[in-house]
């Protein structure tokens, strides 16, 4: 009897122990659990600013190695000049031509303004001279041959006057209107200029956004073509996780809601704080190379997958970097279930490097034009 009542009060200790854990773990999933979704699929990943040249070149220096820090506008690639050097030139002679043809029409456009007056008062005299031969004809005072030599005169003098006038309208137009260098040869000219200066300041290949250097596939003496990947530039500042939930948890899934990520890198001490910015319109399966096709044999039922997006915060980036591949654990709170309107604004990734290649170009056209002057 006594072992039987040991025996019971050591059941009803387990049982009052058990009961002790499954309120805790029940109390825990109520308050918790329950708002909780959590995969280990999930995957850093970020954009990759790729670098290509943006004209045919010849490389003759590589100043980037794999894994350089490099900033934004920093030269990492040199193209032989010497062929741009040469069609710049060419662009300057032919606009330094254009611009004397225009200069030397308008002068001849003053001559010829001149010419149409000075015929304008020959025809003025003729037809004068020709109003007092026929009233003098009329008496008898001079002889019928002077009168048609007036009437000669006065023909020849139209005849002079319109040739002039004629020559004088095709230099105007040749001429044109307004400061040289909107005349409409001189400006095509000027394009041309820009565009050859442009095409030799493009000789430097430039870093378009800061970052770090991976896939660099270049070396001196390679020929490369505009759009051809030399290397890439990633931005570890603006990485985000691509996690992917199975479908059936999608259920209470919204964005905006806070999640919090474990790395294997620095494990899981260092949480990080995220958030959802976005779910993806579609599963793994439909984005793949091959889609599945259940329509056809003998199909089983697979839980797919849906890639969600969630940002990370600045700061702790900047702490504890992370690098793109690295796996992640995402846990998300989706206590709150009210659905967001608008998706949080994530970080744009643009540059504005190409914008300033064309700096110099007007300074170079204005120095051309003015040594015409000289």
């Amino acid at each position: 009897m006594v072992e039987e009542g040991k025996r019971l009060r050591r059941i009803k200790v387990v049982a009052l122990l058990l009961l002790i854990v499954g309120l805790i773990y029940g109390y825990r999933w109520f308050k918790e659990s329950q708002y909780r979704i959590v995969t280990d699929d999930a995957y850093v990943t970020g954009d990759m600013a790729p670098v290509s040249p943006l004209r045919v070149g010849t490389v003759v220096a590589v100043h980037a190695s794999e894994t350089d820090y490099v900033k934004k506008g920093e030269v990492l690639v040199t193209l032989g000049a010497a062929d741009a050097d040469l069609e710049l030139e060419e662009s300057k002679a032919k606009l330094e031509e254009s611009v004397r043809k225009v200069k030397a029409v308008r002068a001849k456009v003053e001559s010829l303004k001149a010419k149409v007056e000075l015929m304008n008062a020959g025809l003025a005299k003729a037809v004068a001279e020709q109003g007092r031969r026929a009233n003098l004809v009329k008496e008898r005072a001079v002889s019928q041959e002077d009168y048609e030599s007036a009437n000669e005169r006065v023909v020849k003098a139209r005849l002079l006057h319109r040739m002039a006038s004629h020559e004088l309208g095709e230099s105007l137009a040749l001429a044109g209107v307004g400061q040289v260098e909107y005349h409409p040869t001189v400006s095509a000219a000027i394009q041309r200029v820009k565009i050859a200066y442009l095409n030799l300041r493009r000789s430097e290949v430039i870093a378009p956004v800061s970052g770090f250097i991976g896939k660099k596939k270049v070396a001196p003496g390679q020929r490369v073509t505009p759009g051809e990947r030399l290397m890439a530039i990633i931005a570890l500042d603006s990485v985000w996780v691509e996690a992917n939930f199975k479908e059936n948890k999608l259920k209470n899934l919204r964005i905006g809601q806070p999640v919090q990520l474990t790395s294997d890198l620095y494990g899981s001490n260092q949480i990080f704080r995220g958030q959802v910015t976005g779910i993806g319109a579609g599963t793994g399966s439909v984005f793949s190379l091959l889609p599945a096709q259940n329509a056809s044999g003998n199909w089983i039922k697979i839980v797919q997958r849906a890639p969600v997006r969630i940002s990370f915060d600045r700061d702790e980036l900047v702490a504890h970097p992370l690098r793109l591949g690295m796996s992640m654990r995402a846990v998300i709170d989706t206590r709150d279930r009210s659905a967001m309107e608008e998706v949080p604004e994530a970080p744009s990734l643009s540059t504005d490097v190409y914008d300033y290649q064309i700096d110099g170009a007007e300074e170079l056209v204005e120095a051309v034009i003015e040594a015409v002057d000289e």
